[in-house]
């Protein structure tokens, strides 16, 4: 147990330091990364103006991968007109209303709901030109 001390000392039975210094040291590092973390994705843009945006890329061999890229703030709204949003540090790019809305409708129409026979065959259009489009 890391932070029980071994009887007698508070050095440790097979080394001549503080007993508890592997743990500290590792809550240490899980700190330092989050703080590491908050500095890069939080206020490093504030401060500078830029917010980051994933891009995809695709090597010759035919692999695939992502990319962090700074966006200016003022840039912002036309970078993200020109480009395919995939992600955002924030979030996953998408609007999950939307996501939601088409499960409600898919729902409704597939359990058998009060619909005339038009109005099902709309929502079920709907539903599936919704989710199409989200490759």
């Amino acid at each position: 147990m890391a932070f029980v001390p071994p009887k007698g000392t508070l050095n440790g039975s097979d080394v001549s330091f503080f007993y508890a210094t592997y743990p500290l040291t590792t809550i240490g590092l899980y700190i330092l990364c989050i703080l590491y973390y908050i500095v890069w994705a939080q206020v490093l843009p504030r401060v500078y103006n830029y917010q980051h945006r994933i891009t995809e890329y695709h090597l010759d061999n035919g692999e695939a991968g992502h990319t962090v890229i700074k966006v200016k703030n003022d840039e912002l709204e036309k970078w993200d007109a020109e480009h395919k949003v995939i992600n955002t540090l924030g979030g996953n790019g998408y609007d999950d209303a939307i996501e939601t809305e088409v499960h409600l409708v898919a729902k409704e129409v597939h359990s058998g709901s009060s619909y005339t026979s038009d109005e099902k065959k709309n929502n079920e259009t709907i539903a599936t030109t919704t989710v199409g489009s989200r490759n």
